[in-house]
């Protein structure tokens, strides 16, 4: 593992790590690959930098894999079937005892989407060259001429008709108890909720909740209440 940082860590950062892979996500002109990294392998000011709002070129090396320099490698066809690469944006980050989740966002358009799949739960090591923040880049595909034709990475249709209910509290949705435990993982939003579940693998989640000191049975309503609200936010019946 290698991680660079210094006083201008957020303009300059590069970071190697081993992470698992979790479950491959589509919209409309994106697709979302979650993944952890142990917090043995990251501090939280590394992953503060790297997965806060950020535009990264990155590298997914399969374990077993042979590594390959970021600098000029980051067009799919120069990978072999071990290795994927492209850019990416990775919104924000989530927390638990044991790690930190988040997610790698690829403008469909921009990469090969039949060999991404079989990239989801994996052991593989990351590799992250920082280029930016995600709003940053946005604003330069809007901006200038050539980079627009490709479209921003992140799906500005998708986050219309998405963003506004993910974004709604937890409070009063479901029991006080699953929602004090949940805010001491970092989350506290319907979209962070079900990213995190969708990130973590069997048991994982709803371990991690009981760990912070949510009772099972209180989770377990909460999880049903969750997707019920995201079902019926996404169909137009609450607002």
């Amino acid at each position: 593992m290698t991680q660079t940082t210094d006083s201008k860590a957020a303009e300059k950062f590069e970071l190697e790590i081993p992470v698992e892979t979790k479950g491959l996500g589509f919209g409309k002109n994106t697709c979302r690959l979650g993944f952890s990294v142990d917090r043995d392998n990251m501090n939280i000011n590394n992953a503060d930098i790297a997965f806060s709002n950020s535009r990264h070129d990155v590298v997914l090396i399969l374990e077993g894999g042979e590594g390959k320099q970021i600098e000029g490698q980051t067009h799919i066809e120069s990978m072999k079937d071990d290795e994927f690469a492209g850019s990416c944006d990775i919104k924000g980050f989530n927390t638990s005892p044991g790690s930190f989740s988040a997610g790698l966002t690829f403008n469909i358009n921009n990469i090969d989407v039949e060999k991404i799949t079989h990239f989801k739960y994996k052991t593989a090591t990351l590799k992250i060259a920082r280029t930016g923040t995600a709003i940053e880049a946005k604003e330069d595909h809007d901006d200038e001429g050539d980079e627009a034709s490709d479209g921003p990475l992140l799906d500005q249709a998708d986050e219309a008709t998405d963003g506004d209910w993910q974004l709604k509290s937890l409070d009063g949705i479901i029991p006080d108890a699953v929602v004090k435990a949940a805010k001491s993982l970092g989350i506290t939003t319907i979209g962070s909720w079900r990213s995190t579940k969708q990130d973590s693998r069997g048991g994982e989640f709803k371990k991690s909740l009981e760990h912070a000191g949510a009772p099972s049975i209180d989770i377990d309503t909460a999880i049903k209440n969750v997707e019920f609200h995201a079902e019926t936010y996404a169909e137009g019946i609450l607002q």
